[in-house]
């Protein structure tokens, strides 16, 4: 009698244990499934302002400052009128070269 309680306790532990492994499977696959779906719709929103801005005729310079693997700032900008990228490594060099533009 002894060992066929053990048995049944056993059980029940196993199907407890077996329903929190089901659970935390179930639990990672939907955040899986959200960060997919977030991932998606990212670059379903990139995709569509890339899309208005090539109808669009964008005439507008693009500036971005970004930080090289070194640490630097930079500056990127884009002039779509020349179809051309500039990087600069100071703000001022940036406004230097706005104004030059900006005279032509």
């Amino acid at each position: 009698m002894d060992s066929h309680f053990r048995n049944r306790n056993f059980r029940k532990r196993n199907f407890r244990s077996r329903t929190l492994e089901a659970e935390f499977r179930h639990v990672v696959r939907q955040q899986k499934a959200r960060s997919v779906a977030r991932s998606a719709q990212i670059c379903l929103r990139r995709l569509a302002q890339e899309i208005v801005h090539y109808l669009t005729g964008q005439q507008s310079l693009s500036i971005q400052q970004q930080t090289t693997l070194d640490g630097r700032q930079r500056w990127v900008v884009y002039d779509p009128a020349s179809n051309t990228c500039q990087t600069f490594s100071t703000q001022q060099s940036v406004r230097e070269w706005l104004e030059i533009r900006h005279l032509k």
